[in-house]
């Protein structure tokens, strides 16, 4: 009797455990937090949402006999839903979207029901992000305008907003969050958050967003090629703005193309006709003629016109006015070049062509510097130590070619003792003329003798260039040395 009780008491204690389980573990469930119920709300922007966890929906491609064993009802239910992701605005208001996903979701024979679900966690991380921004933005508006907060520290916040919502929601509502606020406005100037505003602009554009990329361009590109770019990138998103800018750049290029263009052919037939009255001869301005490799069956089989051009070309180039007007004979030239049949001396022309291009282009140059460094120093508002500056600019780019009489006489014309009596001037003209002594220079080895030599040694020798270069004046003044 002991032995069946003490059964039948394990029995009922065993039965007590298990019918007490249940009620356990119902307990400890009771026990576990609640999740936190995510609510949608009806929401405001102020710019382009970017980056954001959700993407416009995409709906895939679904298997055929899914579809015909689905219930009508939950077709139609999927039918809504994706209508409600068009909306224009689905992002302002996704509450609808929602509940049209939910609806699928919950459906039975639902083919939808992953997709609708995959949505809605989509969603919820965005309605997530949606609400924490909110409750942000209503934060800032009182800790910015609270006088019991430094403004160190509110500049920190609103940094700090930045860095975690610029680039999603954009950098208006910092503006317009500031904009009765004097204190705070003065710090959006500062260069830390100029530099922030800039950054998060950049970020934005790289996200294509149309707006930023276009103030990216405005406020920050300096070249026109990056502005190019930038606006470039906004029109591509269909922010007209960007295209407006994109066609002025477009249409400035164009027009300085053309202005250029222009120029060019303005230059060209200047070139060719202009005439200079040069006060020295030029060293080292055009190379001797040479012939190229020319063979006397190569002559005799030229064309008879071939011949003419050519035998009138070395006819100028024999004269002593040839350099005066060195667009006559790059003409000439480039004439003869473009002769392909029968012409033995192509090669020859070609490059001579070039060399008399050369030299006109150089002599156009100097030209138009002289004749800048000549109103520079007519100009009675031009201080003296600039007109000395760009006198001496000429000098050195020009000097050892063309001389310095240029310039000795129009300092003479104009009266510009000023100029010519500075010692940086004189020490530059005497440089020059040693240089073009060096360079074989009759005239100048004569001059250098004569007003810049340091001693009758000196003098000595370089009359004896001179003389030898055949300057005979030199001649008598160095036999008169001797003697």
């Amino acid at each position: 009797m002991k032995r069946i009780s003490v059964v039948l008491i394990l029995l009922a204690l065993l039965f007590q455990v298990e019918a007490a389980a249940p009620k356990n573990q119902k307990s400890a469930q009771n026990k576990q937090p609640k999740q936190k119920v995510i609510v949608a709300k009806s929401y405001s922007f102020t710019e382009e949402l970017v980056d954001l966890p959700i993407r416009p929906f995409t709906a895939p491609k679904l298997n055929d006999n899914d579809l015909l064993e689905a219930n009508p009802q939950v077709l139609k239910m999927y039918e809504n839903a994706l209508n409600a992701e068009k909306w224009p605005n689905v992002q302002h208001n996704p509450a609808s979207a929602i509940k049209a996903w939910i609806e699928v979701k919950n459906a039975q024979t639902n083919p939808f029901s992953n997709i609708a679900n995959n949505r809605l966690g989509d969603w919820k991380k965005s309605i997530e992000l949606f609400n924490k921004h909110q409750e942000n933005i209503d934060k800032l508006k009182i800790l910015l305008s609270t006088p019991i907060l430094p403004l160190s520290q509110k500049k920190g916040i609103l940094m700090k907003y930045l860095a975690e919502f610029g680039v999603i929601f954009g950098t208006q509502e910092v503006f317009d969050l500031t904009a009765n606020n004097p204190e705070m406005s003065a710090a959006l100037k500062e260069p830390e958050f100029k530099a922030k505003i800039k950054e998060t602009k950049q970020k934005r554009c790289d996200k294509d967003s149309g707006k930023d990329c276009y103030e990216c361009g405005k406020d920050y590109a300096a070249a026109d090629y990056e502005k190019l770019i930038l606006f470039g990138k906004a029109c591509k998103v269909n922010y007209q703005p960007g295209c407006s800018e994109v066609n002025k750049i477009k249409a400035a290029q164009e027009a300085e193309k053309e202005r250029a263009a222009a120029e060019e052919k303005r230059k060209e037939e200047e070139l060719a006709k202009k005439v200079y009255s040069l006060k020295e001869e030029p060293l080292n301005l055009i190379p001797p003629f040479v012939l190229g490799n020319v063979s006397e069956q190569d002559i005799l089989s030229a064309d008879p016109e071939v011949l003419k051009k050519f035998e009138a070309l070395i006819s100028k180039e024999k004269g002593k006015d040839k350099i005066s007007n060195p667009g006559t004979m790059m003409v000439l030239w480039e004439e003869l070049s473009k002769i392909n049949e029968q012409n033995p001396f192509l090669a020859t022309a070609k490059k001579r062509a070039a060399e008399w291009r050369a030299c006109a282009e150089k002599m156009y140059e100097q030209d138009k510097d002289l004749n800048l460094v000549k109103k520079a120093v007519r100009e009675a508002g031009v201080a003296n130590d600039q007109k000395v500056t760009v006198t001496l600019k000429y000098l050195n780019e020009h000097g050892a070619v063309f001389g310095t009489m240029e310039i000795i006489n129009m300092l003479t014309i104009l009266n510009s003792s000023e100029i010519s009596d500075n010692a940086a001037v004189k020490a530059k003209i005497k440089d020059v003329k040693k240089q073009r002594c060096n360079l074989n220079s009759a005239d100048d080895c004569y001059t250098f003798a004569i007003n810049y030599a340091a001693s009758g040694e000196e003098k000595a020798i370089y009359l004896k260039k001179a003389c030898y270069l055949g300057r005979k004046q030199a001649c008598d003044n160095d036999s008169a040395n001797q003697k």
